[in-house]
């Protein structure tokens, strides 16, 4: 047995490691608290979070496996006090459009009056959703690209962000990452081809999710923020601060389903328990491979995969 082979740490040893490394993580111990504290007002209205908890075990699996395949993305040298205040900047502009597309998720799903009015923002909105709506026969194909991407990417480069550091970059093993994630969703698709789901319909449901979600959401939240949020704090509290902003956001989402009993506070606690993993899933996927193509793949398929 060489030198080498006694030096290298077997898959095993390298799991242990990075589990160990993980669940010792000040971030980690803050993100599993929240979603106890999810799950448990969750069951005390009644409400079952075991989904969730399956969820976020198979995510965990599948985030060992991609840290054994790939190379941590380097943590970014300490930025001066100018670029400091530039990305403060960057980051109150993409709060704000987190904010205001959050909103209009809201109204969708009647957590606020669908007809609130905010100057400036709403009749971009409706404009844009009349337009979609006339020329693609859905109100969101043009107007997510547009709220989610168009405007965020061309607010954040007149103040100093580049395309490299928001994800458009070169990546790490991106085709190795988008296999470990995407293979269950792609399998799952294809057996419900196979058994009766018509197959132009299933793209129609991809195609849907793609324009509706997928790439743009993931700029917004893992482009954008993610980002933002890594050149000032540590990668670990980057990941959960996203992923808990991202399932914040979709407290809309969470009142139509989970709404009863409870409100606002049984809905904010099924994002927690719900999309907060998932915004961890696809938060890590962008860490581990620094390019946007995995997250939206996987995000796509996902999304179709409990679609059809």
């Amino acid at each position: 047995m060489t030198a080498h082979a006694l030096a290298t740490p077997s898959v095993r040893q390298q799991a242990q490691s990075t589990l160990s490394e993980t669940f010792r993580s000040r971030a980690t111990l803050a993100f599993i608290a929240l979603w106890v504290i999810g799950a448990v007002v969750l069951l005390a209205y009644g409400h079952t979070p075991w989904g969730g908890l399956a969820s976020l075990t198979g995510i965990t699996v599948f985030m060992l496996i991609t840290a054994l395949n790939t190379q941590p993305n380097p943590h970014l040298v300490e930025v001066d006090a100018g670029e400091r205040r530039k990305i403060y900047l960057q980051l109150a502009v993409i709060f704000l459009l987190i904010g205001l597309t959050g909103l209009r998720g809201m109204q969708f799903h009647d957590l606020i009056p669908f007809n609130t009015v905010i100057p400036g923002w709403t009749p971009l909105v409706d404009a844009l959703e009349r337009f979609s709506g006339r020329t693609f026969g859905n109100d969101n194909y043009l107007t997510n690209p547009v709220l989610y991407f168009v405007i965020p990417l061309i607010l954040l480069l007149l103040l100093g962000a580049k395309l490299p550091d928001l994800g458009l970059g070169r990546g790490h093993r991106v085709l190795r990452v988008t296999f470990i994630w995407c293979i269950v969703p792609v399998l799952a698709i294809a057996y419900l081809i196979v058994n009766g789901a018509l197959l132009n319909w299933v793209g129609q449901v991809i195609l849907s999710n793609a324009l509706n979600n997928g790439f743009f959401e993931e700029f917004l939240f893992r482009g954008a923020l993610q980002t933002r949020l890594r050149r000032l704090l540590s990668p670990g509290w980057a990941l959960v601060l996203q992923a808990v902003i991202f399932g914040v956001w979709h407290v809309g989402l969470g009142y139509s389903n989970f709404g009863e009993p409870g409100g606002v506070l049984t809905a904010l606690a099924s994002t927690i328990v719900f999309q907060m993993g998932l915004g961890l899933a696809f938060g890590y996927i962008f860490e581990r491979s620094r390019n946007l193509v995995a997250p939206s793949l996987f995000h796509v398929l996902y999304n179709s995969m409990f679609s059809i």
